[in-house]
């Protein structure tokens, strides 16, 4: 019998890791998540919003990242991305 809701895998988010992925938080529809430890900041969290939401990546159509991938096939709900900050 397939399972009615679907779970969302929240990854645990470590204190130098900034990180992007499909998931749900609680009270809110399925949607892009960005995540920032300790060490990092909200403004690079809001880096990362802007890459893949608002920098346009083909001027033909005004895509931005996320609706490009999406026309070329992609799965939006699979995307992830990490990236940890350099030790002082």
């Amino acid at each position: 019998m397939p399972r009615k809701n679907k779970r969302y895998y929240r990854p645990k988010n470590q204190s130098d890791l900034l990180q992007m992925f499909y998931g749900k938080l609680r009270h809110d529809a399925p949607d892009i998540i960005y995540d920032w430890g300790d060490q990092c900041s909200r403004s690079d969290g809001r880096l990362l919003d802007y890459l893949f939401n608002y920098f346009i990546v083909n001027d033909t159509n005004g895509n931005n990242m996320i609706k490009e991938l999406e026309s070329r096939g992609y799965d939006i709900s699979t995307i992830r991305f990490s990236i940890r900050k350099k030790g002082k």
